[in-house]
């Protein structure tokens, strides 16, 4: 099992040698309160985060791909079965033809699910965006990443925090030696403590129950003071979603 965790995070590095975006000084939710959040397995391992937009299909970040994906909808605690669970795998994913794995530009990917999400108390889905969110927004970003860093601890439960989304100039001057595009959405709290962590990449960054940002990368140690989170800009997609889920 442990060589089988070293073989992930090799393919995942493989992927681009930008930062992975990761939850820490987050609290655990109400089980179930985040209906749309899925759990992306590689074999039997939780690598990343997805969000449930319609029946079959399941947003998440591009450099979470994988050569097969399992896809778990309805999870809070991970590690045990609470039969409220729905297992399905990805038959096609699209990742963005325009994916940099430098410098995670247009980190988004899209996921037909092998069998349609059954809607219940536990499985929904989350609306896409009309507008943009605006600076000082408080949102929410939630996932099964590491808890703690840079030593990792990962919890077996959804594990939630609340950023702020900050302006575009704050965030490049937060990261000088990175190129924020505008395809970019950063948040966070400017003391830091809390952020999305590794393991979390491909969740989602909820503003008001619409998804407005995919955890992309960040700076490492996670949630570090004046060093906000990055997530893909889920506004600047919604023509490529439509075109893909409606062909």
């Amino acid at each position: 099992m442990e060589l089988l965790k070293v073989i992930i995070l090799l393919l995942l590095a493989a992927a681009g040698t930008q930062e992975d975006n990761r939850i820490v000084g987050g609290y655990e939710p109400d089980p179930h309160s985040q209906p749309w959040i899925v759990s992306l397995l590689y074999f039997d391992e939780h690598i990343c985060g997805g969000t449930l937009i319609n029946e079959n299909w399941v947003l998440t970040a591009a450099h979470c791909k994988m050569s097969h994906l399992y896809i778990h909808l309805g999870e809070h605690n991970i590690r045990h079965s609470e039969g409220t669970e729905q297992f399905t795998f990805a038959t096609e994913m699209y990742s963005h033809r325009c994916f940099n794995s430098s410098n995670y530009n247009n980190d988004i990917m899209l996921l037909k699910l092998k069998s349609s999400a059954v809607y219940n108390d536990y499985i929904k889905s989350i609306s896409l965006p009309i507008i943009l969110p605006p600076v000082k927004k408080e949102c929410l970003v939630c996932g099964w990443g590491t808890i703690t860093s840079p030593t990792e601890t990962f919890p077996e439960t959804l594990q939630c925090v609340s950023v702020e989304i900050t302006s575009h100039d704050y965030c490049q001057a937060a990261y000088p030696d990175k190129n924020i595009t505008e395809n970019m959405i950063c948040a966070g709290v400017p003391e830091g403590e809390k952020d999305s962590c590794q393991g979390d990449s491909g969740g989602p960054l909820v503003c008001d129950g619409v998804i407005q940002g995919i955890v992309s990368w960040g700076y490492i140690p996670c949630a570090f003071p004046g060093k906000p989170g990055v997530y893909t800009k889920v506004y600047n997609y919604l023509d490529w979603i439509n075109k893909k889920i409606n062909v």
